[in-house]
């Protein structure tokens, strides 16, 4: 049954993949230089009813276009009934990126503003739920997920990283105004980013969990979840880890992939999990005030 419902997912997630990448890219003009962000607005979107947005950031060298392709938040922004976009992220040294410190503490891109700015403009264009923005992204792009939780919680509602970290500068200085629930997936062999961190540019992600835990006075529960094992020739397994607020509701979660490598998982690697179902039903359960 499992199998077949995974299957369903990704037979929906191919048939929104074409409209996907039959659709033009649209520009916004921030700080003279002109960014450009994919679009997916529902079939069911009505002025009258303001719907939720998700950012979707992709990874270091990556693209909108291909985060798009393959996450298939399209598919489940068709269903659920949000607005989805996914924003482009600039050259530094010839590679894209989004500017959160770290190894790209070169760049002189204020990716915080430009958000905030495409933030502007959507809700301009469309009716958004403005208690109901969400973050998540892909390594780098979780990366940005994390400093957006930090320096524009007043408008974030809830983040989700998948392979993403904190740099140290995000963390030194992460002073968010509200709780903000977080969700991270992490595999512990991710050769990219590594899970014990790297002092140089990058916290331990056990570290990153610590504080969130301790700004959102979260409580541990007794053990892990181990996950079933669907797919044992994925070479990994999954613990889940709660971490929760029985006042506020507010939440830290966690999928340790045990033998996962850089990947967004259900889509590459480990297909115990489905990293793009499991974030929207968790950042879709929190708006600005905390859990709806």
């Amino acid at each position: 049954m499992r199998r077949l419902l995974l299957l369903s997912l990704l037979v929906a997630c191919l048939s929104n993949l074409a409209n996907a990448q039959e659709t033009d890219s649209l520009t916004l003009n921030h700080d003279d230089t002109e960014r450009y962000y994919f679009l997916t607005v529902p079939e069911s979107y009505s002025p009258d009813e303001p719907l939720p947005l998700l950012l979707v950031f992709h990874g270091y060298t990556s693209s909108a276009r291909y985060i798009r392709r393959y996450s298939g938040f399209d598919a489940l922004a068709e269903q659920e009934g949000f607005i989805a976009v996914y924003p482009q992220g600039t050259l530094l040294d010839d590679k894209t990126h989004w500017n959160v410190g770290g190894w790209t503490l070169q760049s002189t891109t204020d990716d915080v503003d430009f958000v905030e700015t495409l933030i502007d403009h959507l809700t301009g264009e469309y009716a958004i739920d403005t208690e109901r923005i969400y973050a998540t992204g892909m390594s780098n792009g979780g990366y940005m997920s994390f400093l957006l939780g930090c320096q524009v919680s007043d408008r974030i509602a809830a983040i989700a990283s998948v392979t993403g970290s904190m740099t140290t500068q995000t963390y030194n200085k992460c002073d968010p105004e509200r709780p903000v629930p977080v969700l991270q997936f992490h595999g512990t062999t991710d050769p990219t980013v590594p899970y014990e961190g790297d002092e140089r540019w990058t916290m331990p992600i056990e570290d990153v969990l610590m504080f969130w835990k301790s700004f959102n006075h979260t409580k541990v529960l007794p053990d892990p979840q181990p996950l079933p094992d669907i797919d044992p020739e994925d070479g990994s397994t999954v613990e889940h880890y709660i971490y929760d607020n029985a006042n506020t509701g507010i939440a830290v979660e966690h999928y340790k992939v045990i033998g996962g490598k850089h990947d967004w998982f259900g889509v590459r690697g480990n297909k115990d999990i489905q990293a793009t179902q499991i974030i929207w039903e968790f950042l879709s359960k929190y708006d600005l005030n905390g859990l709806r």
